[in-house]
């Protein structure tokens, strides 16, 4: 995600020159002083201000400056105060671009398809380990806030935008996943990572495969997993283009974002097309590949 003095000497010069320089200084200071004060309180002047503590990590004091905009018109298709009160919402999840494309850069030289430990890795600890309570709050901060406002930029996102959507969406995705294995094998606590999750299931797939209420829980998730999908695939290109590839293999984060796709979806027929979804099928299946 695009994530974006001078001194003059005086030497030379007559005092009386250097005293009226500093007047006329001082008293065009002065007519600006209500106009400073004034800009300081716009909207514009706001926004700034959030942005700079993103770049701080101050992602709470962002938020709230963000938000009370936000609540004003929350109809707003303003592209710089949704994108930027996305930021303020998924850092507060810890969710770090640069630790991103760190992570992503490692996982590239490794030998799983990366999907799973990106997001284990950059919101869990070193091993990816993350509790219960971890990812519903991770969850509620991504459906409620950072994915929503963002898609409220509607017809004006641009390629930077459509990437971090991509990016929120696997996110989104793979915090799912974890509370779905929990639910399964009814633990408080999950190694969000391929190996982890092989831990936990060896070749089988899900344990609880004949419970009807644990299908049902599954597939209680499918609209919102979903809606990421189709998220992820436009960020695919997105995410190439900004970083100069061709294709999405040519790029970390694009090739990760693809392969994740390819493993965890079924090509279902909707509607005459066939689209990628991740199904109770495809998760039971993913599950045992690994």
């Amino acid at each position: 995600m695009k994530l974006l003095n001078y001194a003059h000497g005086l030497s030379g010069r007559s005092f009386p020159v250097i005293i009226l320089t500093c007047l006329l200084l001082l008293v065009l200071s002065a007519c600006n002083l209500y106009e400073s004060a004034e800009n300081r309180s716009s909207d514009k002047a706001k926004k700034e201000k959030a942005a700079i503590y993103i770049d701080n990590g101050d992602y709470d004091k962002a938020f709230d400056i963000l938000n009370k905009m936000y609540l004003k018109d929350q109809t707003t298709t303003d592209a710089r105060l949704l994108q930027l009160l996305s930021n303020a919402s998924s850092g507060k999840i810890g969710l770090d671009t640069f630790n991103i494309l760190e992570v992503a850069d490692d996982l590239a030289d490794g030998d799983t398809s990366g999907g799973i430990d990106l997001v284990g890795k950059v919101l869990g600890n070193e091993q990816g380990f993350l509790t219960k309570s971890d990812i519903e709050d991770k969850l509620f901060e991504l459906q409620g806030t950072a994915i929503p406002v963002l898609e409220q930029i509607g017809e004006k996102m641009t390629e930077d935008h459509h990437a971090q959507l991509g990016l929120l969406s696997i996110i989104d995705t793979v915090l799912t996943v974890g509370e779905i294995i929990m639910e399964d094998k009814a633990r408080d606590n999950i190694e969000l990572t391929e190996e982890g999750i092989k831990n936990l299931y060896g070749d089988s797939g899900f344990e609880k495969d004949h419970d009807t209420e644990f299908q049902e829980f599954v597939r209680d998730k499918a609209d919102n997993l979903n809606e990421n999908i189709r998220r992820i695939e436009k960020s695919i290109d997105a995410i190439a283009s900004l970083s100069g590839a061709t294709e999405a293999k040519d790029n970390d984060l694009s090739e990760i974002f693809d392969e994740f796709l390819e493993e965890t979806t079924d090509l279902v027929l909707v509607e005459g097309q066939w689209e990628r979804q991740i199904t109770y099928e495809s998760l039971d299946r993913y599950i045992r590949s690994l």
